[in-house]
């Protein structure tokens, strides 16, 4: 038979300390200072929330060459979060990093950069879109490329899909807008070392529904 237990206090077991308080207004009232609170694995968080985070940081310089008018992964820029994500969950994923060009005569051509999840460009499949740009863009307005270098970023949050791994990782993607035989180039101008700069980072976290 139902019934309701009203209460004030919850003391400690030598009866030395009032732990837990209940107001009058049903508010509940921790009266230890700093205290550690364990939640179970299917604890429900308020939507916003984020549960957990992951990142990628890497200053490896990278080249690609030759067609690149379609989607390829950049090497090493992938992340997967430790847990399997909980129901209603979103991602929200942002990435950073620096672009260089070779020289040439083929400035105004836009090198594009996405995230993948689950195999799919997220732009048009887990975000609604009919464009095919990914998320931003670089490239040199210049006919001489050697020394110029652009910074990029960009963050999505979108509803993932797929099943475990599949559903709590993404990848840095990248093509050109056009098919056009240059070296496009990660973490340095055209030059090359010393004219080296920064890294890229992937970065992506589980958002609560």
């Amino acid at each position: 038979m139902p019934s309701d237990l009203q209460i004030t206090n919850i003391r400690d077991q030598a009866n030395a300390n009032s732990a837990i308080t209940i107001g009058s207004d049903g508010q509940i009232i921790v009266n230890q200072d700093n205290p550690t609170i364990t939640l179970g694995s299917n604890a429900t968080f308020p939507a916003g929330h984020v549960i957990q985070i992951n990142q990628t940081v890497d200053d490896t310089e990278i080249t690609r060459s030759g067609d690149k008018s379609e989607w390829g992964p950049i090497t090493g820029m992938s992340v997967t979060l430790p847990n399997n994500l909980q129901s209603g969950s979103k991602l929200f994923a942002s990435y950073s990093g620096v672009y260089g060009e070779q020289s040439g005569s083929w400035w105004g051509v836009r090198t594009y950069f996405t995230v993948y999840q689950n195999s799919t460009n997220v732009i048009g499949n887990q975000v609604t879109s009919t464009r095919n740009f990914g998320l931003n863009s670089a490239g040199s307005s210049e006919a001489s490329q050697g020394y110029w270098g652009e910074n990029f970023s960009a963050s999505v949050l979108f509803t993932p899909t797929g099943d475990d791994t599949a559903k709590k990782t993404v990848a840095l993607y990248w093509k050109n807008q056009a098919n056009i035989s240059f070296s496009s180039y990660l973490n340095r101008t055209g030059v090359g070392s010393p004219y080296t700069g920064g890294a890229c980072v992937l970065t992506l976290m589980e958002v609560a529904g």
